[in-house]
């Protein structure tokens, strides 16, 4: 377990990061592998215990995201480089099944009504074909032919009918990549023993931080916040990397820091125990756009979404939220009630059928609810799941963002947990800069 401080000493840090989802974890790991002193702030019980364990770790090279070309080719690059980082981890965080098994192999089932058209959805994966292939002769990038193949080897089109656990009325194309996904818990186990074991990072669960504000003494920022018992502790800094989501805002607006224009979701995950006829069947995303997916998780059981109940609420703007949720910003776990959770569970799996009508024979085993954070492009409040225009679509940037001309006070929101390696070497960029 990361070092648990039941009070900060008189000592000031290099770095206070608030927030120990994989954002924090890799940016305090990051500056304290360049030699900077990190105190991690985590208002959760434990490190890694808010949206970041949400997921069903989809290693994406893109092709999902196509409804916005741009993000597609973003979200490929930073999976490439997420795996550059952890490399010595890999193969042995994918969950995958025996050599002659391929159902730990991504499929995409386009759908009739997608947000782009078959042939486009080809012409598409086609460029990002080839963006793969320039990064795969890099010499520190050759290494991933071992997990996705060579180039040609980057999708195969299927037959239509080739599984008969799908329903293929409102299929219009069917392929299949070598993407795997993340094994979370072996992965999270991995993070947690790298972060106990840097002698630079002091870690404080159970730190809700309410306040920043410079300070008088030499150093430029004292970070606040309540401890366990509630009481108010603050602790010295040169630089605050903000990587938190729940209560960001709440913790800006006392701080007086300037916020960017986001989208704010509250989405669910669930986990099922799959009928025995599913055991093998693989990780299938129907899209490109609001649809489901269907990740095999390889021990019986699956995580899954449906996008039309998977987004349980949607803010444009701060004041909506402040009225639905009058307690505590962004708290998703007094948001959403655990009888409302098994609801909308169910939901999910009565949705998913659609797609997939075994999946009806499935026990839900687990509803969990996390945040997703998106910053408005342009300053311009515009979502809507059906439109490739919309905001929600265009992820192709990286939530690195300076908060104050003395460049800080930076902000952290890895817009995807993919994003997070390479967004811990930004912020190590900007602080270098500066000290």
């Amino acid at each position: 377990m990361p070092k648990k401080l039941h009070g900060i000493r008189a000592k000031a840090y290099d770095v206070i990061v608030v927030g120990a989802g994989i954002a924090g974890i890799c940016t305090a790991l990051t500056l304290a592998e360049a030699g900077y002193h990190v105190l991690l702030l985590e208002k959760k019980h434990d490190v890694l215990e808010g949206t970041s364990n949400v997921t069903p770790g989809r290693m994406s090279l893109g092709i999902h995201y196509l409804g916005d070309y741009p993000t597609a080719e973003y979200n490929l690059y930073k999976t490439l480089e997420f795996i550059k980082k952890f490399r010595n981890y890999f193969p042995d965080c994918f969950i995958r099944g025996s050599t002659n098994e391929n159902w730990h192999f991504g499929l995409y089932a386009i759908v009739d009504n997608s947000l782009i058209p078959s042939n486009q959805v080809l012409h598409f994966i086609g460029c990002l074909k080839e963006r793969y292939r320039e990064v795969i002769r890099q010499p520190d990038f050759n290494f991933l032919t071992e997990f996705y193949g060579h180039p040609y080897e980057f999708y195969e089109k299927l037959r239509i009918d080739n599984y008969d656990s799908i329903d293929f009325s409102r299929i219009s194309l069917l392929l299949r990549t070598k993407e795997m996904l993340l094994n979370w818990s072996k992965f999270k186990k991995i993070l947690k023993f790298k972060l106990e074991s840097n002698i630079l990072i002091d870690t404080l669960n159970h730190a809700d931080v309410i306040n920043i504000s410079d300070s008088h003494q030499s150093y430029k920022h004292e970070v606040y916040y309540l401890d366990i018992y509630g009481e108010k502790q603050s602790a010295l800094s040169d630089f605050v990397v903000l990587c938190a989501w729940q209560n960001i805002e709440k913790i800006n607006e006392c701080s007086g820091i300037k916020t960017s224009a986001v989208t704010n979701r509250i989405k669910i995950l669930v986990t099922i125990q799959l009928p025995e006829k599913l055991f093998s069947h693989p990780s299938t995303f129907f899209c490109i756009g609001p649809f489901a997916i269907f990740s095999n998780m390889g021990n019986g059981t699956a995580k899954i979404t449906y996008a039309p109940k998977t987004n349980y609420f949607i803010s444009t703007s701060k004041s909506s939220f402040f009225k639905e949720n009058k307690k505590i910003i962004f708290n998703q776990d007094e948001f959403v009630s655990d009888e409302k959770l098994k609801q909308i569970g169910q939901d999910i799996i009565l949705g998913l059928s659609e797609y997939m009508p075994d999946i009806n024979k499935a026990k839900l085993l687990d509803v969990k609810s996390g945040i997703v954070k998106q910053i408005n492009q342009n300053n311009q409040e515009f979502f809507d799941l059906d439109n490739s225009t919309s905001n929600h679509h265009k992820r192709a940037y990286s939530g690195v963002e300076v908060k104050n001309k003395e460049k800080t006070v930076i902000n952290n929101s890895a817009i995807k947990l993919m994003y997070a390696p390479s967004n811990a070497a930004r912020v190590l960029e900007i602080i270098n800069s500066v000290s």
